[in-house]
């Protein structure tokens, strides 16, 4: 039986331990409602902002109202901002947004009816498409659903591809990555887990705003955590050494999800 995009890409989500928001314009809400007809997709799937007119692309996603002044609302540069913005929003670890002129109006000879403009970022790591499709207005915008998941999936499949590609992830990263030593602030629960709140790195304090997820590997704890403005870092703590590790992945080829 053939699963459909909408399974694969969940599976995919589920595999990495990804969660997922949406940010919507031209099509209205429609990407969620695919995505949200998989029976479990709560498990990975936050919530869309469907942000039909600039103000609301502004006021919920933080778009910023210069990107949209100098290169309008169907703009590379605004979706990769909407993807960032509604990741931000949701605190989830991938965005996919789109933004487009459906029509029957609202074309003109530079962007005609059809154009969209589709973004993508995951974990820093971003990408844009631009798609020219034909059809009426219901047309577009489901033949522009369609193809947000087509990238997503393949945004998401590089990404393993990546990670495969390189072997034992761990000796690629002892050559490859720089590990800076921070100093880590959190609190304590009753039953003595620690739970770090932020990091001072180079003389500033950066404050966690989310932990997507921890784990142990060997001697050491590892967490992946988001800080302000949708940067994120692993934060890794040696028991023998008794010190705090930083790694940078932010948009760096190779990210390791």
């Amino acid at each position: 039986m053939n699963r459909s995009i909408e399974q694969r890409i969940g599976e995919l989500l589920n595999q990495y331990s990804l969660t997922l928001s949406t940010a919507e314009s031209c099509t209205g809400g429609l990407i969620a409602h695919n995505i949200t007809n998989i029976p479990g997709s709560s498990n990975y799937f936050a919530g869309a902002a469907v942000v039909y007119s600039n103000e609301a692309k502004i006021s919920l996603l933080d778009v910023q109202p210069t990107t949209l002044e100098k290169y309008g609302a169907v703009s590379k540069q605004t979706v990769l901002e909407m993807a960032i913005g509604v990741r931000i929003l949701y605190r989830t670890e991938a965005g996919l947004s789109v933004s487009g002129i459906a029509g029957p109006g609202g074309g003109s000879e530079g962007k005609p009816v059809g154009l969209v403009w589709f973004g993508v970022n995951v974990l820093g790591r971003e990408n844009a498409w631009k798609f020219n499709f034909q059809g009426g207005r219901l047309q577009i915008k489901e033949k522009a659903a369609q193809t947000a998941l087509e990238l997503l999936e393949e945004h998401l499949n590089a990404i393993k591809i990546i990670t495969e590609d390189t072997g034992d992830v761990h000796d690629q990263e002892k050559t490859n990555t720089r590990y800076d030593q921070v100093r880590v602030w959190g609190t304590f629960d009753r039953e003595g887990n620690f739970t770090p709140d932020g990091f001072l790195l180079h003389g500033v304090e950066h404050p966690i705003e989310i932990i997507s997820r921890h784990w142990q590997d060997g001697d050491a704890m590892h967490y992946l955590v988001m800080v302000p403005i949708d940067s994120i870092y692993e934060l890794i703590f040696n028991y023998q050494a008794k010190r705090w590790y930083l790694k940078d992945l932010n948009q760096k080829p190779g990210v390791r999800v």
